[in-house]
């Protein structure tokens, strides 16, 4: 089995620092998030480690709380 190539060209560890900078925005820590996500702080770790991706369902509650989705996805700001 091959590497996908957006882990092969670093994209999911873009994401991790992208998801990082947005959580620190909001003056929280990983755990802190990781329960207001109803997620245990091991994901949120290695979500902004670049081991594993978010999914839909914890990016539309991220969205929710004020993170920037569209920055965390794409590095663009609005």
């Amino acid at each position: 089995m091959s590497t996908p190539e957006f882990v092969a060209n670093g994209t999911r560890n873009m994401l991790g620092l992208r998801l990082m900078f947005e959580r620190e925005k909001l003056g929280l820590t990983q755990g802190e998030l990781a329960q207001r996500l109803s997620i245990h702080r091991v994901s949120q770790s290695n979500y902004e480690r670049g081991l594993t991706a978010p999914d839909v369902k914890y990016l539309a509650k991220a969205d929710e709380l004020g993170l920037d989705i569209y920055y965390i996805i794409t590095g663009k700001i609005k």
